[in-house]
């Protein structure tokens, strides 16, 4: 991938931001376990606070990808940026859980223009063979805010205390937000930052016609990404959020391993992300008789048999014996096998439809991610509360494994239909 100097630096800026607008999203949930001592704030408050920027990030994250359309996408990345900085600072003024709720539901409304924008910005921005590897690059900041998070607020909260934490997150949010408008600059009704390709010509489908919001969801193909990812995100959620219990509480391994496997995953993840990018891009290139997002299916197509079987090794091979060194490699071939088609579902789903409805593709697209986000929480946790941590795991794998096959079906429809071999893809 040879990227110009504009290219260069716009993408720096684009990983930055993103990186900064998770860790100010997510600096509450690092700094919980002081906030809940010092605020004197209890499990269902926390909860309360927790949940009201989740409901405001979903409804706005839908909202802003709409608007990513129509508004230029510096405007929302850089005010999305400035404002959820100002409502992060705002948020250590005070230690009632009813306004630090209504806080940080503001800062939800805040973080929705990020990645919408990010999005229009590296569908104008990047070629089509270079759109993935951009795609998955950028992503990886999701992953640096997650690893590094934790333990950054861990050494300032030593240093100071959690309003401090917090509040210089949100002041480099608000400068780095100032810069973002200056340096960022994607006019989405030209694509003058995109180096000449040869692969230009191979327009979107639909490329140019007015399609409806009920017509997108109906382009071909655009439906099953959807719930592929749907399915995805239960199990890239249901993994981060439910496996340390599942270790501590029915396989009787130490709380350090599963913090291990949690830390391994978003690593992992990082691996993955590029791994599936740079691939996706490559069989691409090799492949120009095929349509790309068929050649990005059958990447997704292979991570998603390799997760399966990671998943069910999961499943039936954890026990109390399980060394910490065999826990780690377990998380990071989850992350690997999860953020890879992750990051190939959102390229695919810019890709089915026309360049001039970008962001509302990714905004009905974000919906059904929420979707899984919601349903590997209460939903699975119920689950286990019928039965246990190792159903929870098997019906995600089953999942997994559901989505495997819809994809080498349809592949195998597809390449057959077109008298191409599926597995020819050097």
């Amino acid at each position: 991938m040879v990227l110009t100097g504009k290219q260069i630096v716009v993408l720096t800026n684009l990983y930055v931001s993103y990186a900064l607008y998770v860790y100010v999203r997510r600096s509450f949930s690092f700094a919980m376990p002081t906030v809940s001592e010092t605020a004197n704030l209890d499990k269902s408050q926390l909860g309360m606070i927790l949940s009201s920027q989740s409901l405001a990030y979903t409804i706005s994250k839908f909202g802003c990808g709409i608007l990513a359309d129509i508004v230029s996408p510096n405007i929302l990345l850089s005010g999305g940026l400035i404002l959820s900085g100002l409502t992060a600072v705002c948020f250590t003024t005070t230690t009632s859980a009813v306004i630090m709720s209504a806080i940080w539901f503001l800062n939800g409304l805040a973080q929705g223009p990020g990645w919408p924008a990010i999005a229009v910005c590296l569908k104008h921005l990047c070629a089509p063979e270079q759109f993935g590897s951009a795609w998955s690059v950028v992503s990886t900041s999701m992953n640096v805010a997650g690893m590094v998070g934790p333990l950054l607020t861990t050494v300032l909260i030593a240093q100071s205390n959690w309003q401090t934490c917090i509040q210089l997150a949100g002041f480099v949010s608000i400068s780095f937000g100032c810069i973002t408008f200056f340096l960022v600059k994607t006019d989405p009704k030209s694509n003058s930052t995109t180096p000449t390709s040869p692969n230009r010509d191979k327009s979107s489908p639909n490329e140019g016609e007015d399609l409806s919001r009920w017509q997108l969801l109906f382009l071909p193909g655009f439906l099953g990404v959807c719930l592929s990812m749907m399915a995805t995100s239960v199990v890239q959620y249901g993994t981060l959020n439910w496996t340390q219990l599942y270790m501590v509480q029915e396989r009787g391994l130490t709380p350090m391993s599963g913090s291990a496997f949690v830390s391994s995953e978003e690593l992992g993840g990082i691996v993955g992300s590029c791994v599936a990018g740079f691939l996706s891009d490559f069989l691409i290139s090799k492949n120009p008789g095929v349509a790309r997002h068929l050649m990005r299916q059958v990447v997704v197509m292979y991570f998603m048999l390799f997760l399966t079987g990671v998943l069910y090794w999961i499943t039936y091979s954890l026990s109390s014996s399980t060394s910490q060194l065999m826990v780690t490699i377990m998380g990071f071939c989850t992350g690997f096998g999860v953020y890879g088609p992750v990051a190939i579902f959102g390229v695919i789903a810019l890709e089915s439809g026309p360049e001039n409805r970008a962001g509302t593709l990714h905004a009905i697209f974000g919906l059904f991610s929420n979707a899984g986000v919601f349903i590997s929480g209460l939903p699975l946790s119920y689950i286990a509360k019928l039965y246990d941590w190792q159903t929870v795991f098997l019906l995600q794998s089953t999942l997994i494994t559901m989505t495997f096959l819809y994809f080498i079906l349809k592949l195998r429809t597809t390449f057959k239909s077109s008298n191409q071999k599926l597995f020819y893809i050097f």
